[in-house]
């Protein structure tokens, strides 16, 4: 194992959410053309002012569409909106579907988020009850979620990652254990 992608994990919590509808700005890419990412971010950023039917002020990268056995998926750098109407025609309108998800913060700027994704998904996601939950083509394999604390200058705070989950018994949990896992997040 790299040691240089580890990360300190907090458990996570179990959420319900959904349907999200996002807008945003949409590009594909392979583990090498990654880098790019920040270059969409600050091609959206401006753009952010101008969606009206925005929801709250968190801000969401969604990682989707990435096939089995595929090199390349999409990402999308976008907001919450009520609808997609009277949106800007050069965003891309997504609809995910209500789902489950692991919520994990990211401790550290987001140069780091990379191995807070490498940790859920090597290393806590094999020894959980859950296994993922993103077989069709248009669930993400995870969102990033920018909460209205995220620092856009010093890269730094408020990041949480969204993986959908399922559980591997397909036991659905009761609002009990919903609540004992999430407390002040239900």
């Amino acid at each position: 194992m790299d040691d240089t992608l580890t990360a300190q994990l907090e458990p996570p919590c179990l959420k319900k959410a959904g349907p999200l509808l996002i807008a945003g700005l949409r590009e594909r890419y392979t583990f090498e053309t990654l880098k790019r990412v920040p270059a969409q971010w600050q091609q959206f950023v401006p753009q952010m002012r101008n969606i009206h039917e925005r929801v709250g002020r968190a801000a969401f990268g969604v990682r989707f569409n990435a096939a089995r056995n595929s090199e390349s998926f999409y990402y999308l750098s976008g907001v919450e909106v009520y609808n997609f109407d009277s949106l800007p025609d050069e965003l891309i309108c997504i609809s995910v579907p209500a789902q489950q998800y692991a919520v994990f913060r990211h401790q550290g700027p987001l140069g780091t988020l990379r191995n807070t994704i490498f940790a859920v998904f090597n290393e806590w996601l094999p020894g959980a009850d859950y296994e993922p939950a993103h077989e069709a083509a248009d669930t993400p394999k995870f969102i990033e979620r920018y909460g209205q604390d995220f620092d856009l200058q010093r890269e730094i705070g408020d990041i949480e990652l969204w993986v959908p989950v399922k559980s591997k018994n397909s036991a659905k949990l009761s609002q009990r254990e919903m609540k004992a896992l999430c407390g002040s997040f239900l």
